[in-house]
């Protein structure tokens, strides 16, 4: 009995052994050499890569315009909603198809990542998709949005610091040229509808203008009631004379005879002041050639008058109205205002050998614990 469980004891011994050992192999297999590989690729293979930042935010002409003192502060870390908004536009713009198609023909950014000089692990390839180009660009480049400072930070990876800075001054460009776009839409947008209407309203006056022209010009009248006016002033005038001279001849009759040569003067006076009076009187109300009385034809001109001066009113209107939808689409411009232009780094921040590889050590043992664990439950399922 005893030497049935001195050999089960040694059996139990050696699978613990058999165990350990199999799990420093795996160890060695797994973890620790593929761990030496990373550190030894990333510190003497790895072609090493260069970082420049840039830092900026977009922001609005009527943005806490009036807000001073702490109001002014706070404006600086909280943007409103709409620049919030825009500033995503800007961030999925600089990480889309079209900045990088922007970029490769300002620079040639495919010849520089897929240069035969870097390592063959980290380089583009010469043969690479459009997917595959979309997704070495996200991995060179990164743009996030802070929502607490309300700006945009922007990271370039490159194999020189030249490169890395010439991309991101490139991408801030661009970017600018974005929100320029997008104002200029915007103002095209809001002012278009007033645009319209001052249209109309020139088109309106110039229409009345023609046709007031078109009525002085057929009526051979520069202003038919101004002429109307003055013949009135005529008529009273030539009244205020009548009546004189008859007053004048009734005190001559008494003194002198009717045969006097004064009396017959004054008398032939009144007889052309009558007809004078009578003559004037029937242009005032008398007809045309068109059988059109002046009191008509003043009605026609007042008419146009009125419309010429409706017109000129609507275009006065309209032309404000355009003027303050130009100011208020001013007002809300947006801009980038950068915080930190892109930096001309001076050292190679990308990889490190030590912490990447650390990383690695890590990533590799966690999966091999997962993995084991795995293994043995389904052992422990088997035996059951």
């Amino acid at each position: 009995m005893l030497k049935k469980q001195t050999i089960s004891h040694y059996k139990h011994q050696l699978k613990q052994k058999v165990k350990e050992r199999s799990t420093k192999s795996m160890l060695y297999v797994f973890v620790y050499f593929p761990t030496v590989l990373i550190f030894l690729y990333l510190f003497f293979i790895h072609s090493p890569m260069y970082i420049s930042e840039s830092n900026f935010a977009v922001r609005s002409n009527d943005m806490n315009a009036d807000a001073g003192g702490l109001g002014g502060l706070l404006a600086l870390s909280a943007a409103p909603t709409s620049t919030v908004a825009d500033a995503h536009i800007v961030q999925a713009y600089i990480l889309s198809m079209d900045m990088l198609n922007h970029i490769q023909a300002q620079v040639d950014f495919v010849g520089h990542y897929s240069s035969r000089s870097r390592d063959i692990i980290s380089r583009l390839s010469r043969n690479h998709t459009q997917e595959e180009l979309l997704e070495f660009w996200h991995w060179a480049v990164s743009a996030t949005y802070d929502m607490d400072k309300g700006f945009i930070t922007v990271y370039v990876k490159a194999y020189t610091p030249e490169m890395a800075q010439t991309i991101n001054k490139l991408i801030l460009q661009n970017s600018e040229a974005l929100v320029n776009q997008m104002n200029n839409r915007a103002h095209q947008d809001s002012i278009r509808l007033t645009k319209e209407e001052v249209t109309l309203a020139e088109e309106r006056l110039a229409k009345a203008r023609i046709a007031l022209q078109g009525f002085r010009d057929g009526k051979e009248l520069l202003d038919p009631q101004e002429t109307a006016k003055k013949l009135e002033e005529v008529v009273a005038s030539l009244e205020v004379a009548f009546a004189s001279t008859q007053a004048e001849l009734a005190a001559t009759i008494q003194v002198k005879s009717k045969k006097n040569i004064h009396v017959v003067m004054l008398e032939n006076k009144l007889k052309a002041l009558k007809e004078q009076i009578a003559k004037e009187k029937s242009r005032l109300a008398g007809v045309n050639d068109n059988n059109e009385t002046l009191s008509s034809v003043i009605g026609n001109y007042s008419q146009l008058v009125i419309e010429e001066q409706f017109a000129q009113e609507q275009l006065v209107k309209a032309m404000s109205t355009l003027e303050s939808a130009r100011i208020k689409a001013i007002s809300q411009s947006r801009y980038i205002i950068p915080f930190q232009l892109p930096t001309l780094p001076d050292e190679s921040l990308y990889p490190r050998p030590l912490l990447f590889s650390f990383f690695g050590f890590i990533g590799l043992l966690m999966s091999l614990g997962i993995i084991s664990l795995v293994v043995a439950a389904i052992k422990d399922h088997v035996e059951s």
